[in-house]
């Protein structure tokens, strides 16, 4: 039922089909419609306005690509996502905020309501910084039952600060060797230049057809409190990238671009090739 008279007689809404025919007014011929997770019904879009809600609970890209690559076929075009945070680095919503917020598109604004990493998840005040609609018409004395199971049942803490403080947790991370935030810290850049002549120890993985052939180097220092230098290097065989998962082949393409990942010719990383690098390696390092 169309409760706005004003809006009422603007438009035709098929409640049916979940969508709004514009009949009146400087918008007439537009429609808004609701779509499916189908990917395929986006295709050929030429939205001047896209609305995707919890991107977060998408398996894939390929609704988002449809909808953005849309945009372009009109002036002025906006898509606005309204989500919870994914709980990984590689989801593409995350990878939307970490490039919005990086400041490199000014078409992009990221408004980011969310806990910090170091903030008490059992303090109210988080609860409130990050819920602004906490205890209006989202239940404080809810949110604090579903706390107190958190606190109470590990097993339910990931879900919490994900859903209900918007932190980007998974809930494998704890069941990993290390753990998300201990390898964030290890980020840093490696200078491979200056690493020239050291003297390194050197561990190497193989692999079969589908998985990475990996190398590590690993570079003592003389310092009073010894530390290490670590340059990873992976391989994998380019014929093998389309027999990936979507999602896979995503982050896979990602990092040969960006020159983490080598992708080698052929359908398999052939031991030749892995010899010929270590004699590079054994000139250009101890």
């Amino acid at each position: 039922m169309m409760r706005v008279p004003v809006f009422a007689v603007l438009v035709n809404a098929q409640r049916f089909l979940k969508k709004i025919e514009v009949i009146d007014g400087p918008a007439a011929g537009s429609t808004y419609e609701a779509l499916s997770a189908d990917a395929r019904r986006a295709h050929g879009l030429a939205p001047s306005l896209f609305i995707y809600d919890e991107l977060a609970q998408a398996k894939d890209r390929i609704l988002l690509d449809n909808l953005i690559n849309g945009l372009g076929k009109r002036k002025e075009a906006l898509g606005l996502i309204i989500s919870t945070q994914a709980p990984d680095d590689g989801h593409p919503l995350s990878q939307l905020i970490d490039d919005g917020l990086s400041g490199t598109d000014p078409s992009t604004f990221v408004q980011l309501l969310a806990a910090p990493p170091e903030a008490d998840p059992w303090s109210e005040k988080t609860w409130l910084a990050c819920n602004p609609a906490l205890g209006k018409y989202v239940s404080l004395a809810e949110f604090r039952e579903a706390a107190q199971r958190a606190r109470r049942i590990p097993a339910f803490e990931a879900s919490f600060r994900n859903l209900r403080l918007n932190q980007r947790v998974d809930a494998r991370d704890e069941d990993r060797l290390v753990t998300a935030s201990v390898w964030s810290r290890g980020g840093l850049a490696v200078d491979r230049e200056e690493l020239q002549g050291r003297r390194c120890f050197a561990a190497l993985d193989l692999s079969g057809k589908h998985d990475l052939t990996s190398l590590t180097l690993v570079f003592p220092d003389d310092a009073p409190e010894p530390g290490f230098d670590i340059l990873p290097l992976f391989w994998t065989p380019e014929g093998q990238l389309g027999a990936r998962r979507p999602q896979e082949q995503d982050r896979f393409r990602e990092w040969i671009r960006q020159g983490h990942l080598i992708a080698v010719p052929g359908p398999t990383v052939r031991y030749g090739f892995v010899a010929q690098e270590l004699v590079k390696l054994a000139d250009e390092f101890d």
